[in-house]
């Protein structure tokens, strides 16, 4: 079912414009007769009809179109029927993942042509299960980096975009209790992005072997507000990669403290899974699965529930390049002049980039 039921005022709304065609006695019979209806629980519509979206883009203000704007899981309805006509991938996605018993949710995505297409949302742990456990574990005395000191965001974000963790629920483990994280991050470099920068090709097993080469990254800059055109503009971008294959970016968002997360895009056969991994949230991620490029224009910052989404920058941090002049800089939601150049991608002399 995708029936969502509408209560007394959103059903009268929607059942007098539904009913403009008739005669105006006919109209206020048939409105009172579905207010009633709804007053018992007895009216439904689904916001995936093609009616009812051409009801909704002709009147945008009207109270049931403001109701039906709430994302699908506000509802108590089916949400792999809601998903049945989108690609192969997702629809099947979606039915596996409800068969497990995963908590699942959708959000409309209400389209410039009238036309609505759902957007599911998932967490790879139930979220209730996941802990905090950025910079509450400190390296050990005998570190040979960084003795004493925090772990802290900008090494879990690392981790996971470097693929230390992160890729299954099973990998998570590598960081679940305090004994393995001081374990895993033992005499690791205290600044990886920046390390990364200059000695890539020695950056292995998370530990670094100095060079004397310097490699830099594409930079996505976005003011607060913009993040959905960075991601959009970057959904965009890899679309067409082979299935199967991926992107990985530090995410780091500036506020009065700054924080480091990663973001991560793969492909899928006519899908694009973006897969959000904020520190705060240690044990898991959240995924996103977009059947069309567009669809990446909705996400937005509430919906990644992050903990600091202001200015900020999407780093790749697969794809290093041996010139600056090789980089792919862009800013998004403004001038570049006022936003942070991060260092993870070595844009401090890039003519293009934010200083």
């Amino acid at each position: 079912m995708d029936q969502i039921k509408l209560g007394v005022l959103p059903a009268l709304s929607h059942s007098w414009y539904r009913h403009s065609e008739s005669l105006l006695p006919i109209k206020a019979i048939k409105c009172l007769v579905n207010g009633i209806k709804a007053l018992f629980g007895g009216y439904s519509v689904s916001v995936l009809d093609s009616n009812t979206q051409k009801l909704m883009k002709e009147h945008p203000n009207a109270r049931f179109t403001k109701t039906l704007h709430k994302p699908l899981s506000a509802y108590n309805i089916s949400i792999p029927s809601a998903c049945k006509n989108s690609t192969c991938y997702v629809s099947n996605k979606i039915d596996k993942l409800h068969d497990e018993g995963r908590k699942l949710q959708v959000k409309l995505a209400f389209k410039q042509d009238g036309s609505i297409a759902p957007i599911p949302m998932y967490y790879s742990i139930k979220p209730w299960d996941s802990k905090n456990l950025n910079c509450k574990v400190r390296r050990s005395d005998t570190d040979t980096v960084a003795p004493g000191q925090k772990i802290v965001c900008r090494h879990f974000a690392w981790a996971y975009a470097t693929k230390v963790f992160g890729r299954g629920k099973e990998t998570f483990k590598t960081i679940d209790t305090p004994e393995k994280i001081q374990s895993t991050f033992a005499n690791t470099s205290f600044f990886p992005s920046v390390h990364a920068h200059f000695y890539p090709e020695g950056f292995v097993n998370y530990r670094i072997t100095i060079t004397d080469k310097s490699f830099y990254a594409d930079g996505y800059y976005f003011h607060e507000g913009a993040f959905s055109e960075a991601l959009t503009g970057l959904v965009e971008k890899y679309w067409n990669m082979p299935a199967g294959d991926e992107k990985n970016f530090i995410f780091e968002s500036a506020d009065t403290r700054f924080h480091t997360m990663a973001l991560r895009l793969k492909k899928q056969d006519g899908c694009m899974k973006v897969i959000f991994y904020d520190p705060n949230k240690t044990l898991m991620h959240r995924t996103f699965l977009l059947s069309e490029p567009g669809l990446a224009a909705h996400i937005n910052g509430k919906d990644l529930r992050a903990s600091h989404l202001f200015d900020g920058a999407l780093i790749n941090i697969d794809d290093r390049k041996k010139s600056v002049d090789e980089c792919d800089v862009q800013c998004f939601g403004g001038s570049p002049d006022a936003l942070r150049c991060t260092s993870a991608a070595g844009h401090g002399d890039h003519p293009r980039a934010p200083l």
